[in-house]
């Protein structure tokens, strides 16, 4: 699909990448990482700072690798907008797809598939928004009627989803330190 795009640029990538695998640069890599000690391949193979992983490793040390298997684990996130659908639909519209999905706490959708192209994102049924966003308007619940402050509100994701709980009825002032 490069090649349809930029000619150029194509065979620059072909040549990046023949390099790569005559060179066996790959293997060179992991030749380096050998020499390293656990945690720092750790650092490198899950891409966290060295630091982090020393608190993890002292604290989670039964759990340590599993909590790092789980973060490359690709999860899609979105929020159910309930102004424009309900639960169940969302069920039964992933389900006829045969689309795996978890729902946290009412409001979060998870999915391994993207479902940026199906109808129900199209169609604003759902948004994407990351599961800690979803909780924070979850926690402070606001209700209709009520003004809100959004100090961090860029870029309004959970200023939207506490309109969505209250509603539409009252109001919400959102601001951002960046315009």
């Amino acid at each position: 699909t490069i090649k349809k795009t930029d000619l150029k640029a194509s065979k620059f990538f072909n040549a990046v990448m023949r390099n790569y695998l005559d060179n066996n640069i790959k293997q060179q890599q992991l030749d380096k990482l050998k020499n390293l000690k656990k945690l720092e391949q750790y650092s490198i193979k899950y891409s966290y700072p060295l630091d982090i992983l020393k608190l993890l490793y002292n604290q989670y040390h039964d759990k340590f690798i599993t909590l790092l298997d789980t973060s490359l684990q690709e999860v899609n996130s979105f929020r159910i907008n309930y102004l424009k659908t309900t639960k169940i639909e969302i069920e039964e519209y992933l389900n006829n797809l045969n689309i795996e999905y978890k729902i946290i706490d009412n409001d979060c959708l998870l999915t391994k598939e993207s479902l940026i192209n199906t109808e129900i994102f199209k169609q604003g049924k759902i948004l994407p928004q990351d599961y800690s966003s979803i909780k924070v308007s979850q926690v402070v619940d606001p209700k209709p009627k009520q003004l809100g402050l959004d100090c961090c509100g860029a870029p309004g994701g959970k200023s939207m989803h506490m309109a969505t709980i209250m509603n539409n009825e009252g109001s919400i002032i959102t601001g951002d330190i960046h315009e």
